[in-house]
C-alpha cells in the first residue's frame, strides 16, 4: 500500500471507531411527559392519552386553568439539565429536581393565557395544542459529554355546557 492509501485507511478506521462509539453512548431519555390542569376539579386528569370527557377524548372545560406539566428524565451521567416545556410556540423553563444522580424530574406551569393563545382549530370537534418537552445539558465531574432529548404530543380541548 502506498503512503497516501495507508493514511486514508487509518483515517477511515479512526472515523469508524469514533462513529461507532458515538452511536453506543447512552443518551438522555425522556421517560414520561404529560400535563394536567391546575383547576381543582380537573386534578388528576392527564392530557396525553386523550381519554377525557370531551369529544374524541379531549379535555372538557379546562378554560381558565394553568397547565401543570411533568417531565421525567433518565440522564447518561451526573448533570444539571435544562428542561423547557412548550405549548405551541410559548416555552417555559421547568424547575428540575434530582431524586437520584442519573434521574431528574422537571415541573413547568404554563399560564392559561399562553396555552389558550396557542390552540389551533381543526376539522375535529375540538381545538388542538402541541406540547413539547426538551432536555439539554452537559455532564459534570470531568465528563464533557453533552446530551439532548425531546418528546412531543398533541392534546385536544373542547368546551361547552
Amino acid at each position: 500500500m502506498s503512503l497516501p492509501t495507508r493514511r486514508l485507511a487509518a483515517l477511515l478506521i479512526v472515523a469508524s471507531a469514533c462513529s461507532n462509539s458515538e452511536r453506543t453512548e447512552p443518551l438522555a431519555a425522556i421517560t414520561s411527559f404529560d400535563c394536567g390542569s391546575s383547576l381543582p376539579d380537573k386534578r388528576g386528569e392527564l392530557l396525553r392519552a386523550m381519554q377525557l370527557g370531551g369529544p374524541g377524548g379531549a379535555a372538557w372545560n379546562w378554560d381558565g386553568g394553568a397547565l401543570v406539566c411533568e417531565v421525567r428524565i433518565s440522564l447518561p451521567c451526573h448533570a444539571r439539565p435544562i428542561v423547557t416545556v412548550s405549548a405551541g410556540t410559548h416555552a417555559r423553563t421547568a424547575q428540575v429536581s434530582h431524586p437520584s444522580p442519573k434521574t431528574a424530574i422537571a415541573h413547568a406551569t404554563i399560564p392559561p393565557a399562553l396555552w389558550q393563545a396557542a390552540l389551533s382549530r381543526s376539522a375535529q370537534p375540538f381545538a388542538q395544542l402541541q406540547l413539547r418537552a426538551r432536555v439539554e445539558g452537559r455532564c459534570t465531574g470531568g465528563d464533557e459529554r453533552t446530551f439532548t432529548a425531546s418528546d412531543v404530543f398533541n392534546a385536544g380541548f373542547a368546551s361547552g355546557e
